[in-house]
């Protein structure tokens, strides 16, 4: 009677422990906040010496966003962990422009609604599966007024040979919204008299009516435009901007506090 009981609970929490792995193993995960999904873009299919594209995909409800690799004044990026199979490599994200979002006195930068977070994946020659198994750990925070720290476990199977196209839309926006290299520009900083002095050189107009050389993106060097990539300045409390020949000086004044 004894041995029963301990078998028919052994039972139980195998049980238990097959549906635990189960829901940890969909592409998708749901909170109240956003629905998150691993999602693949290999139009070529998957093969030896290719690449192809892997993708967390995240549809917030409204009022609510997530973050960009530089969150602004406040926030945290989206992390992303892989588990790949020898041969398969997974790069960093290739993070699409984000939207400014303004709180207050506080501007960050980050997505609302929806967006995919594009990861470039490189096949080895010699990988020889048939198919690929993905796992994906993601941690975002996710922000309205309050803020709350998510994650979720992800795994997808993609077979090899065979083109996948299913979210062909969104991996297309994502890299439609990449920010644009500008050739032949430099920039510096100084921060004197308590101010972020920042002065943008181009060998060709900046902003306004552009030359051919710069036209990829006239926008995207607009002084209001510009979003440092791995640096977190100061909370603002004032700004201008200046231009001297063919650049732009933005001052941000740094308070006393």
């Amino acid at each position: 009677m004894v041995r029963s009981a301990v078998l028919l609970r052994f039972l139980w929490l195998l049980v238990l422990s097959v549906w635990a792995f189960g829901a940890q193993a969909s592409s998708v995960v749901t909170t109240p906040q956003v629905r998150a999904e691993l999602v693949a873009h290999a139009p070529e299919g998957i093969a030896p010496g290719k690449s192809f594209w892997l993708g967390l995909l995240i549809r917030h409800q409204p009022g609510w966003h997530t973050y960009w690799r530089n969150p602004g004044d406040s926030g945290l990026p989206t992390m992303l962990t892989w588990v790949l199979p020898a041969g398969v490599k997974a790069g960093d994200i290739d993070w699409p422009a984000p939207h400014r979002l303004p709180f207050g006195s506080l501007v960050n930068y980050g997505y609302e609604e929806t967006i995919v977070l594009p990861v470039p994946v490189q096949v080895d020659a010699d990988f020889g599966g048939k198919q690929v198994d993905v796992q994906l750990r993601a941690d975002w925070l996710v922000c309205k007024v309050e803020c709350i720290p998510e994650s979720g476990e992800f795994r997808l199977t993609l077979p090899t040979h065979a083109s996948v196209v299913t979210h062909r839309a969104a991996f297309e926006a994502a890299f439609a919204a990449q920010p644009v290299t500008l050739p032949d520009v430099t920039a510096t900083a100084s921060i004197p008299n308590r101010a972020f002095s920042s002065p943008v050189h181009c060998s060709t107009r900046c902003g306004g009516h552009s030359t051919e050389k710069a036209s990829t993106s006239p926008r995207s060097i607009n002084s209001r435009k510009i979003r440092p990539a791995s640096i977190v300045l100061p909370m603002p409390t004032s700004s201008a901007t200046s231009r001297r020949g063919t650049g732009r000086r933005r001052a941000i004044s740094r308070g006393t506090s």
